[in-house]
C-alpha cells in the first residue's frame, strides 16, 4: 500500500527491542520492579515496522546494543538538519553511550 495520496513517503529510524527492559528509573514512567514482556515488545515493534513499510515509507534500522535498552526510543538519539546528524547528549549516565551509537 503506498503512502496516502498527495503525501510523500516518510523516513523513519527504528531500533528492534531485542534488549528492551526497564533496568533503572530515570523518569516517573519507568518501574524496574515490574516485569517487561520482550516477546510482546518484539511483536508490536514488527507490526509497526511492517505497517510503515507497507505504507511505502522508508525505515532504516540501527542495531540494538546490549546494555542500552532505551535505544528502542530511536527518536531521542539524534536529529538531522541539512543532511548533518547531531547526536544527543543524554543527561542520565544510563543513556549517555547511546549518543555515539547514532553517529
Amino acid at each position: 500500500m503506498p503512502a496516502a495520496p498527495g503525501k510523500s513517503p516518510r523516513h523513519y529510524l527504528m531500533c528492534e527491542p531485542v534488549h528492551y527492559t526497564v533496568a533503572y528509573e530515570i523518569n516517573p514512567w519507568m518501574h524496574p520492579e515490574l516485569p517487561t514482556d520482550t516477546s510482546l515488545a518484539l511483536r508490536q515493534w514488527r507490526e509497526l515496522y511492517d505497517t510503515y513499510v507497507g505504507l511505502g515509507h522508508r525505515v532504516d534500522l540501527i542495531p540494538a546494543l546490549e546494555g542500552l535498552p532505551d535505544m528502542v526510543y530511536a527518536a531521542n538519539g539524534a536529529t538531522v538538519v541539512d543532511g548533518l546528524v547531531y547526536s544527543a547528549k543524554f543527561r542520565y549516565p544510563q543513556r549517555q553511550a547511546e549518543g555515539p551509537a547514532y553517529q
